[in-house]
């Protein structure tokens, strides 16, 4: 879970006026929560903890674990891609229902690609999203033999959405899709193999499913599958060499992704030898053949220390691992580094736009230009309006005034959708609007709670402190618990939280009050530990 920078001189921790987060997003971060409801496709996201046992200590080793690198790339072709397009950029109820109505059309001339994509975005996409219309269109796309339409049936019915939930459904669902070659039914079978969710978990038959995608040409279950080897997920064994083989097989049949994680392998010298000359040579001729995550990648390597540290930090093993030949092969120099990222949004690529704000808002081998900066996140979430991150980091220009007016409403709207796409983070700042009031929305303490129960029942540490402090002292609960305020204080500080640290030494919590505390916590726990996923599940379920 991304950290959020504290307020010292506060007891409920707020979003600083920068920003919580590092001002740019890297591309190959996990995402925090995502829900199975609203994940890319539907597929989960996994980090696993024999992953992380295993690399805890191990030299030479990059972040590359099962669901990193899972990408949804639609090619729905140009009528219906402009037609869902209109649906993203519509700024009023009356655009938005003139441009679902043009889709409409072409679902009834019997256009299942359109049926499938306004499936999609009732499932996926919307923020307001209407599982009885995904469901319907979906069903109307897989009646005409749309793979992709299959697939995601079996999502809702895996996730329990618009039908009820069944596993045996889901996979019967992900099976028909499989037979017609869709690549992320394997994957979505294998998870549920290794899960054991409807089947019994058996991590051998897992693998099998990602190796007969692989001989389907499935690239993607190729990388999955060297994802599980590189990590020792499911207690496979680590296999270095399986793990290279299975990349250059993806990278063989055409798949530019691998070719990426190649490059980031020869970085660090994971598996392969080590050469940031090869690692450079890899990506700018990925980049030169149009793939917009090569030319964004560049950009980060060519950067300020602040984005290549942080890149180095969470993608590639530590600050540590910066090779002797790094420098060599990706000198700093801010100019090409926004090259690669002006290269990478005409190639599509989204994230290239948060790195050119970031460079803009600091300034950084340009003039520092706060209104340039925040158009360009404006841009991120026009690229991908589904895009979590994004959204917060536009609900934080309007909350902060940063390059934009300052408009509370507007971040409101963006931090809730912010959430419901999956960043479980975005709880901080939407929890904190309703906590101190910004006008015209007015100080509310029991919404304010109940967002950040929210987001204290999916790991956000700031959340978890600020739903004790609110306990501690009866603000938009009941009654005060000193106690129950305690644990859920204590909670946060075992997770880092260096607030909640220093709220535990507030002079209330007594000996008795931190013994009975601690009872609190255990339970805390024990319950966090059935929390759905489902985030709506998740606001039924008031307890705290």
């Amino acid at each position: 879970m991304k950290q959020w920078t504290r307020g010292k001189s506060q007891e409920l921790g707020a979003p600083n006026a920068q920003g919580s987060l590092p001002p740019w997003d890297s591309a190959h971060t996990e995402t925090p929560w995502l829900p199975g409801a609203l994940c890319a496709l539907g597929v989960i996201l996994i980090l696993s903890l024999t992953y992380l046992a295993a690399h805890s200590d191990r030299p030479h080793a990059m972040r590359f674990y099962p669901g990193q690198y899972r990408r949804v790339v639609l090619n729905s072709g140009e009528p219906v891609s402009a037609a869902m397009q209109a649906i993203y950029a519509a700024s009023d109820p009356q655009a938005l229902n003139a441009a679902i109505a043009t889709v409409q059309k072409m679902v009834d001339a019997g256009d299942a690609e359109a049926a499938f994509r306004l499936g999609r975005y009732y499932h996926l996409e919307s923020a307001e999203p209407n599982y009885t219309l995904a469901l319907r269109y979906y069903q109307i796309a897989s009646d005409a033999n749309h793979a992709w339409a299959t697939n995601n049936l079996g999502l809702l019915y895996r996730d329990g959405l618009g039908v009820p939930k069944s596993a045996a459904r889901a996979y019967e669902y992900f099976l028909k899709a499989s037979r017609q070659n869709n690549p992320w039914s394997y994957v979505n079978l294998a998870d549920m193999t290794f899960d054991g969710s409807g089947v019994p978990p058996d991590a051998g038959k897992g693998i099998a499913w990602l190796e007969e995608g692989g001989q389907n040409n499935c690239t993607l279950c190729l990388i999955e599958e060297a994802a599980i080897y590189h990590s020792g997920s499911y207690g496979i064994p680590v296999d270095r060499s399986k793990t290279v083989a299975l990349l250059n097989e993806a990278a063989a049949l055409g798949d530019p992704q691998a070719a990426l994680i190649i490059a980031e392998l020869h970085i660090v010298g994971d598996g392969v030898a080590q050469s940031s000359k090869t690692s450079f040579e890899i990506l700018k001729t990925s980049s030169d053949n149009g793939d917009g995550y090569a030319s964004d990648l560049l950009g980060e390597l060519s950067s300020d220390d602040k984005i290549r540290d942080y890149l180095f930090d969470t993608a590639l093993g530590g600050t540590r691992q910066m090779p002797a030949d790094f420098a060599a092969a990706f000198p700093q120099d801010p100019a090409r580094a926004i090259g690669y990222w002006e290269r990478a949004t005409q190639q599509g690529n989204c994230q290239a736009w948060i790195d050119l704000s970031s460079v803009f808002d600091r300034g950084i081998g340009v003039t520092a230009d706060y209104q340039r900066a925040a158009g360009y996140v404006e841009k991120a979430v026009h690229c991908d309006p589904a895009d979590s991150f994004y959204l917060w980091k536009l609900g934080k220009r309007f909350y902060d005034a940063r390059g934009v007016n300052r408009d509370c409403v507007a971040a409101e709207e963006l931090f809730t959708r912010s959430l419901e796409h999956g960043y479980a983070d975005a709880a901080v700042d939407l929890g904190y609007i309703y906590d101190k009031g910004c006008a015209p929305i007015a100080r509310d303490d029991h919404r304010a709670f109940q967002i950040y129960l929210l987001g204290a029942k999916l790991g956000v540490p700031l959340c978890q402190n600020n739903v004790g402090a609110m306990i501690k002292h009866g603000r938009g609960v009941p009654a005060r618990d000193l106690a129950r305020g305690y644990g859920w204080i204590k909670l946060a500080a075992l997770h880092g939280d260096d607030l909640a640290k220093a709220n535990l030494q507030d002079s209330l919590f007594t000996p008795a009050v931190r013994a009975a505390g601690l009872a609190d916590l255990l339970d805390i726990q024990r319950q966090l530990l059935a929390v759905p996923a489902d985030p709506q599940a998740i606001w039924r379920d008031p307890w705290y």
